[in-house]
């Protein structure tokens, strides 16, 4: 049985979200230039998911 998206649920989703993208921002930072730019392309996905996942919690 499937359960209910809830806003609680979502929220923590998000902040765990919103705290591994500081870890990649901050990782890059110190990391070697071929490493950062993978660093830099994975701190731009998991924002873009943020976002998404902040819109989808404004809809429910």
């Amino acid at each position: 049985m499937m359960s209910m998206l809830s806003r609680q649920t979502l929220q923590s989703c998000i902040q765990r979200c919103q705290a591994t993208a500081n870890d990649i921002k901050s990782m890059a930072t110190d990391a070697p230039a071929p490493a950062k730019q993978s660093l830099d392309q994975a701190y731009q996905s998991i924002d873009a998911c943020i976002k998404q996942c902040q819109d989808a919690l404004n809809k429910i």
